[in-house]
């Protein structure tokens, strides 16, 4: 008997979740695709207050969104940075984030969404294209024009070397 009811309460609370057809709080394809376009913002943000920071870094947004898809609260976490960095970071992000407004919900939804970033000093550092086929990969040539390079002994065998000068002047 006792199943039978934690049964039906069970059902009834699942059928009151949905039946106004509004889910209770965002999915993280709501949050994620709301805030896809600010996604180089939020790099270049990252990237131009970090111009002397090498090697990986990490960068936290965590959100808070209202029932009516306000931003609520908005926290920035920059380990691994300086304070002041940080500020700087966490300063342009919520600019950047002014004004974004989410689908409404039942429910109040709290996201964190982490951002990865990698700066070398390498020169040409990124992403090499490459290619595997069984037959074989398309290859780029690119031609390049050398300069005949003159040769720097050219000069002493047109007008002799400068010990035979010398000595036919004498």
């Amino acid at each position: 008997m006792r199943a039978l009811l934690a049964l039906l309460v069970l059902a009834f609370a699942a059928s009151t979740a949905v039946a106004d057809g509004t889910p209770v709080s965002l999915s993280s394809q709501d949050v994620t695709g709301t805030l896809r376009p600010y996604a180089d913002q939020i790099q270049h943000c990252y990237l131009d207050h970090t111009t002397d920071v090498y090697g990986a870094g990490k960068l936290s947004v965590e959100l808070t969104v209202t029932r009516k898809g306000e931003l609520g609260t908005i926290a920035i976490k920059t380990p691994g940075l300086m304070t002041k960095v940080g500020i700087a970071v966490a300063s342009c992000i919520v600019d950047t984030l002014d004004g974004v407004s989410f689908p409404a919900r039942r429910a109040q939804t709290t996201a964190t969404l982490p951002y990865y970033f990698q700066r070398t000093a390498a020169v040409g550092a990124g992403p090499i294209e490459s290619c595997w086929n069984a037959e074989g990969c398309p290859s780029v040539t690119k031609t390049v024009a050398h300069a005949k390079k003159p040769n720097r002994f050219a000069r002493v065998a047109r007008h002799g070397s400068s010990r035979s000068r010398h000595a036919a002047s004498n």
